[in-house]
C-alpha cells in the first residue's frame, strides 16, 4: 500500500527546537533535515511514508507536542530514516 503524504516543510527558532533548524518532508519518503548547528548544510535522508506521516503530523502542532531533535535522532537509530551518502 502507498500512502500518498503531501510534502511539509518548516523552520524552527531555538526555542522550538535545540537541534532542528528546518525540515522538508516529501511524499517520496525523502527527509531533508538542517541542524540548527550549521544552517548552511542540509542534510538528506530516504524514509519510510508512515515515519513522514508522523513526523508530518508532529511538526504541524504550534506548541510541539514532544521533541523532533529526539524523534530525528530515534528514526536515524531504528532505521526509520537512512542517510543518503
Amino acid at each position: 500500500m502507498n500512502t500518498a503524504i503531501a510534502p511539509a516543510f518548516r523552520t524552527f527558532t531555538r526555542e522550538e527546537s535545540s537541534a532542528i533548524y528546518n525540515l522538508h518532508i516529501e511524499q517520496e519518503g525523502y527527509i531533508e533535515v538542517t541542524f540548527q548547528s550549521n544552517t548552511e548544510k542540509a542534510y538528506g535522508f530516504d524514509s519510510n511514508p508512515e515515519f513522514c506521516a508522523r513526523l508530518i503530523d508532529a511538526i504541524s502542532y504550534t506548541d510541539l507536542p514532544y521533541s523532533i531533535g529526539k524523534m530525528i535522532a530515534e528514526a536515524r537509530k531504528n532505521g526509520d530514516m537512512i542517510v543518503i551518502e
